[in-house]
């Protein structure tokens, strides 16, 4: 029993399998290193909760998740400025 917590994160109608075939016209990539992993079950503010993310010892205390969400948000930013 998961206490009613929708486990799913995609609504199901925009669940799909990943197909590969769906690169080959690809010749670029923006990549965002992911030095965390989110494990809240919404976004509000993850920005400010060090709760929010899955994180070692060493990166405690450090306002993090702040720079973690700049850097989605710059690597948002380049992949929708890409005329491409």
């Amino acid at each position: 029993n998961n206490g009613g917590a929708n486990t799913n994160l995609m609504p199901p109608s925009e669940a799909a399998v990943f197909n590969a075939t769906q690169l080959s016209d690809l010749d670029h990539l923006v990549l965002v290193a992911g030095h965390s992993v989110v494990t809240a079950e919404a976004l509000d503010d993850v920005d400010k909760q060090e709760t929010a993310w899955y994180l070692e010892g060493y990166q405690r205390d450090q306002d993090l998740p702040l720079a973690f969400v700049g850097h989605i948000r710059r690597g948002v930013d380049a992949a929708a400025a890409d005329p491409r």
